[in-house]
């Protein structure tokens, strides 16, 4: 709605239909008097609706009786209209009234408060430590503090990891997110080696070491041992089982290799083509086209149809076609220099793949090696420095190798 008419609204106006001979005469003096007529349509030859403020219908009531013209009102629009409609209906008004600010009041309050996300928590649990902190039916919505409420009920249920408290509307929806407890495992949790490697460092924060710095390793061999034993004198303590735990850096190497041609044979086929069709009807065989291949180099294809199989093996009418393709072979000798650099990307981008997080790179070498017949090998090793350590459960213990 524009401004415009919206401010009509508000003083309110009326729709009226104008019939007589001389409408012409009509419009002219509603101008010419300054009263306000807008929004005129001429329906035909003899009436036209237009739109009046309340203020101008004295003046538009003089004007007709001069001009000879009957009016009459086909709408009431606007404010002053619903104003006296509803000054009839006082009831109904203070009816309305009093709803409206019940219901504003009764909005102002909390009526349900609901859990989400407990599973070994209990919901009522959750409701009684939310009803202890001010969260419950029957309280106002602003005396609420949703970030406190959610704080407070994570510090008193120790299984939480996570509360949010939301507000809407009349309802109140508590959070919540449990936390994940790993699941126990009877065993040892030693640390292995994740590669075969050679141990440059090693910082062990829980178990035994079971292998020193400058030692070869190969995957799975235990690293730091989850149970210790601790002899003294003759006699040996009971051992010490512990989750083992450590960070070990090692040297890594890894290889990728390819073998490579330097000569590609390039086959061009002709327009000459040949087919060989062989039937068989019933136990009756015999070949319609050339017997052997009219070219002297070329490319065989063969189909079979059977279009009428027999009850046995074998076919009552079947169809095998030979078609020989007459090709021109020659061969193409590759730049060394490109073949050399497509495999060397290849190479490089299949050991990043393989690297772990973290590792980084010691250096890198090629190898290229030719031989007979235009090929040759190429081979990329990468040494990299990275933690070799991984946790493996061992539901025995282990025999400890001594140094």
């Amino acid at each position: 709605m524009a401004l415009a008419d919206l401010w009509s609204y508000i003083k309110g106006y009326v729709i009226i239909r104008v019939r007589g001979r001389s409408l012409e005469r009509f419009v002219n003096t509603v101008v010419a008097r300054g009263v306000d007529l807008f929004g005129i349509i001429r329906v035909d030859d003899r009436s036209l609706v237009a739109r009046a403020y309340l203020r101008d219908l004295p003046s538009l009531g003089r004007i007709l009786k001069e001009t000879d013209c009957r009016g009459r009102i086909e709408e009431k629009v606007g404010v002053p209209f619903i104003a006296r409609r509803l000054a009839r209906r006082r009831g109904l008004v203070a009816g309305a009234i009093l709803f409206s600010v019940a219901l504003y009041v009764l909005s102002s309050f909390v009526w349900f408060v609901e859990v989400r996300g407990v599973e070994r928590t209990t919901p009522e649990a959750v409701l009684g430590l939310a009803a202890k902190h001010g969260v419950r039916p029957g309280v106002l919505r602003r005396s609420i503090e949703p970030g406190e409420v959610a704080r407070l009920i994570m510090a008193e249920i120790p299984d939480l990891a996570w509360a949010a408290v939301h507000i809407r509307g009349t309802m109140v929806n508590i959070e919540v997110v449990e936390k994940t407890l790993p699941e126990m495992v009877a065993g040892i949790v030693d640390v292995v080696a994740a590669e075969d490697a050679l141990v440059t460092n090693m910082i062990v924060l829980s178990g035994e070491p079971v292998v020193s710095e400058g030692e070869t390793v190969t995957k799975g061999q235990v690293l730091v041992a989850g149970i210790i034993l601790r002899p003294e004198g003759g006699d040996e303590k009971p051992p010490e089982f512990v989750n083992a735990r450590g960070i070990v850096l090692g040297r890594v190497w890894r290889a990728h290799s390819e073998t490579l041609k330097l000569v590609r044979e390039i086959v061009t086929e002709t327009s000459k083509v040949a087919r060989v069709r062989r039937v068989e009807l019933g136990g009756l065989k015999f070949t319609l086209g050339p017997k052997t291949a009219p070219f002297a180099d070329y490319e065989e294809e063969q189909r079979s149809y059977t279009l009428c199989p027999g009850r046995g093996k074998e076919a009552l009418l079947g169809i095998d076609v030979t078609t020989y393709r007459e090709v021109v072979r020659r061969t193409e000798v590759l730049d060394r220099e490109d073949v050399l650099a497509e495999a060397r990307a290849r190479a490089r981008s299949a050991l990043t793949a393989r690297l772990p997080q973290g590792a980084r790179v010691l250096d890198e070498r090629e190898d290229v090696r030719y031989s007979q017949g235009g090929a040759l090998t190429y081979t990329m090793t990468i040494e990299t420095s990275e933690d070799i350590a991984r946790e493996r459960r061992e539901k025995q213990g282990i025999e400890r190798t001594g140094r």
